[in-house]
């Protein structure tokens, strides 16, 4: 059977290593040794660890978690309301330390996909939808503490050897949205490069990463779009994000 080190076992799951440290911390997951000590994981580990995945997608809570899979009758669907009011109670306190040790244990508990697209991006929509100025207080102090942390994660992905992943936006309502996707993409052992702003009509040339993201939060001009398919046809690596960019982008008829 083959095997492969816990670098390798992320990448295979879509986690991060520090989730898998996590996990391992609380018995959930257990390596397999050789003769000289030496930790590896196989295919079992992944097979165990998307259970976990899926689990977890579902809102079983991570301490409910060993009991779920040995098939115990459990309680344990807290979902993600749960999740969000931590961080919520978090950001109304004036202590952003709280705020940002909550944050790190939940990106090493949570893979970074259910991290941001069911944990941060509701909570977000709620703050932003309440405009009260208590709510955009709460929402600042969440924005700067994500910030804070998803440029570790990009600094953090510099050591590695993967391929370098470029996150843009031509049209940005929300400029924290490249920076949550790059927290979503922090385990995919890419090298993460993030643009901070809007840029409408990006120069991307070919050959400088081998792979693009570009996201928008409202349609397309034609102009853009234009530029857009040109670049596919040039055979950059791009790929369109956010729900604007999927619809302008539609083959034309």
């Amino acid at each position: 059977m083959s095997t492969f080190t816990i670098d390798v076992l992320a990448v295979q799951c879509g986690v991060s290593t520090a989730n898998l440290r996590a996990w391992q911390r609380c018995g959930l997951i257990e390596p397999k040794c050789d003769a000289q000590g030496h930790r590896y994981y196989n295919f079992t580990h992944v097979t165990h660890v998307m259970q976990i995945v899926r689990a977890l997608a579902s809102g079983i809570a991570l301490g409910n978690m060993a009991e779920h899979l040995q098939g115990s009758e459990t309680c344990s669907c807290a979902g993600w309301q749960e999740v969000q009011a931590l961080l919520l109670e978090n950001c109304k306190a004036d202590t952003p330390a709280r705020l940002r040790d909550s944050l790190w244990r939940l990106g090493r508990e949570l893979p970074p996909g259910l991290l941001v697209n069911h944990v941060i991006r509701p909570l977000r929509q709620r703050l932003l939808a309440d405009k009260s100025v208590q709510s955009s207080l709460w929402r600042i102090r969440l924005d700067s503490a994500l910030t804070e942390y998803a440029t570790r994660v990009v600094a953090a992905s510099r050591k590695r050897t993967g391929g370098t992943l470029l996150i843009l936006g031509m049209n940005l309502l929300d400029s924290l949205e490249p920076w949550l996707e790059a927290i979503r993409y922090g385990a995919e052992g890419l090298r993460l490069e993030v643009l901070a702003g809007a840029i409408a009509l990006p120069p991307l040339t070919a050959g400088l990463y081998e792979h693009i993201i570009v996201w928008n939060d409202i349609p397309l001009s034609p102009q853009q779009a234009a530029l857009f398919r040109s670049w596919q046809q040039e055979g950059l690596p791009v790929i369109a994000a956010g729900s604007h960019t999927i619809q302008t982008l539609q083959p034309q008829t």
